[in-house]
């Protein structure tokens, strides 16, 4: 579950206390995502750079992201 949405967006806190960095084109739709939102965590291969995907559930959009804690 998102709990938590910092710098307009830029870094999301996730319910069991890992904090994100959105890669810069995901940061428009991640910075309006609700908290509580349901989070699913994937890996993504094809962005070395940020190589996780977070999927929102309730808006069926995903960012990619990598895991800074």
């Amino acid at each position: 579950m998102l709990v938590g949405i910092l710098k307009d967006g830029e870094q999301l806190i996730t319910d069991d206390g890992s904090r994100w960095l959105i890669s810069p084109i995901n940061i428009p739709d991640a910075c309006i995502w609700i908290p509580t939102a349901t989070i699913i965590v994937s890996q993504n291969s094809d962005d070395p750079m940020f190589p996780y995907v977070l999927h929102n559930k309730d808006e069926n959009e995903s960012v990619n992201a990598t895991r800074l804690t």
